[in-house]
């Protein structure tokens, strides 16, 4: 049973607007990928928002001045206007929430094709899977020639986030679970 989290009922409004949300260490990937982005989104005038901060920040924004770096914050209101998110991650992640977070607000997802961020995001479904700098590049370039796809995509991630990531619906689960064990464990001891 996933962990889930509580809807917002909270749509995006699909402007020509890419996001990227978490702590701004090696870790979570930024600084391998910001230039591809920062350049692809200028090229096609797309606005690139950094939400988070870390020790990374001061010298990305001196080096990438036409991407908005708006520091730690709650990312909602980012989520409602962007098309897309970013998850860049390099080590391992088990679940990453943000996705979850892009997902109930119908963003087209981006993701490093590595650990927990491939197994929420199932390509050219609800979202995109890249394997190198390379093939997010190619990605990018294809997505953003094509709000069509964005919305598809992005439609797909919410419905899916409605099935199997809801709260309500993964408490639901795990307190039918926990009734399925205690009636067991009572037929098992009588």
């Amino acid at each position: 049973i996933p962990n889930g989290i509580e809807t917002t009922n909270s749509s995006t409004t699909y402007q020509n607007t890419m996001i990227w949300v978490g702590a701004l260490t090696t870790f979570k990937g930024l600084p391998s990928v910001i230039g591809t982005i920062a350049n692809i989104s200028s090229t096609f005038g797309w606005r690139f928002i950094v939400v988070g901060d870390g020790p990374h920040r001061a010298n990305l924004e001196l080096l990438y001045p036409h991407v908005d770096f708006v520091g730690y914050q709650d990312p909602s209101p980012y989520y409602k206007e962007a098309s897309i998110l970013i998850v860049s991650s390099i080590g391992y992640e088990n679940f990453p929430t943000v996705i979850l977070e892009g997902m109930q607000h119908g963003l087209c997802i981006v993701g490093h094709n590595l650990g927990g961020i491939a197994e929420l995001i199932r390509h050219n479904e609800t979202g995109i899977l890249y394997n190198s700098v390379d093939s997010l590049a190619e990605h990018l370039q294809l997505l953003l020639g094509n709000h069509k796809q964005i919305r598809q995509l992005g439609s797909s991630a919410k419905s899916m986030f409605s099935r199997k990531y809801d709260w309500d619906i993964c408490f639901n689960r795990y307190l039918n679970l926990y009734r399925e064990m205690i009636s067991n464990s009572y037929l098992n001891n009588n």
